[in-house]
């Protein structure tokens, strides 16, 4: 069970990476729920029950964005507020120690990555998400889960210089 988790934390990240390399917003969101939903079986068998609930709340939230901008609806204030209080109940609930607290955090910047309509801060909230997952997979000792955040911070952050480089050019562009 606990090889099955540690190879599906592996598999999560390389399936968010390849969301992330996507320009839509729609299809990155796309990606990242089927990678939550990963994580959810995969924290399930390693026994990480806080993890896996909040990883659930974690596929949720992308799917309610998609479903409000592919209709063209305003996004409710509302929403985040009762994203982000079933987080701290969550947390609340399940708290056995402060490292099962860094679930919460993680996903608290995934809804929060929701909210944005630019790509940089977009992308910012999920750098944040990934680094608390691979601090939560230092403290749990979980290879799985620390080597997969790793390439996913790393492929972020690459994207992140290149969405800027882009940007730079755009405007240097647009200057001359």
């Amino acid at each position: 069970m606990i090889l099955a988790g540690n190879i599906l934390n592996i598999i999560a990240p390389v399936v968010q990476i390849l969301a992330f390399a996507l320009k839509s917003k729609r299809r990155v969101l796309f990606g990242v729920v089927i990678a939550s939903v990963i994580w959810v079986v995969a924290y399930l068998l390693l026994g990480a029950t806080s993890a896996t609930v909040l990883s659930g709340i974690g596929v949720i939230t992308p799917i309610i964005n998609y479903y409000l901008e592919k209709n063209n609806f305003e996004k409710p204030w509302w929403m985040y507020m009762m994203f982000i209080l079933v987080i701290v109940v969550m947390s609340i609930v399940f708290y056995v120690n402060v490292i099962e607290l860094i679930p919460s955090f993680a996903v608290l910047f995934l809804v929060l990555s929701t909210i944005p309509h630019k790509q940089l801060p977009f992308r910012m909230s999920l750098i944040l998400m990934s680094v608390s997952w691979l601090v939560y997979g230092i403290l749990k000792m979980q290879f799985g889960i620390i080597a997969g955040n790793a390439i996913q911070i790393v492929f972020l952050l690459v994207t992140l210089f290149f969405y800027s480089f882009k940007k730079e050019k755009k405007s240097e562009d647009a200057d001359a």
